[in-house]
């Protein structure tokens, strides 16, 4: 054995970013660039720098919600008038 040969661990995240991460990352670009209806492109969003676009995805998810959140009362409502 060689006393000058250095043994590094490499395992499939050592040398970048796992696939659940990627993947997640570019959901949020996706998300933000389609559910912004046409405020960002796709480009502009990937580009972007994390904590902003986390920022984004952020307030998107929460419009999203509220949204979901009136969308179902509306539709209780309607349910009890009949």
């Amino acid at each position: 054995m060689n006393p000058f040969v250095l043994t590094l661990p490499s395992d499939s995240t050592f040398f970048g970013l796992t696939f659940e991460y990627n993947q997640r990352v570019y959901d949020q670009i996706f998300d933000i660039s389609f559910y912004g209806q046409g405020g960002m492109t796709y480009s502009e969003v990937f580009e972007m720098p994390v904590n902003l676009r986390s920022y984004y995805y952020a307030k998107l998810a929460g419009i999203m919600e509220a949204r979901r959140k009136e969308a179902d009362a509306a539709k209780n409502q309607t349910g009890r008038k009949r």
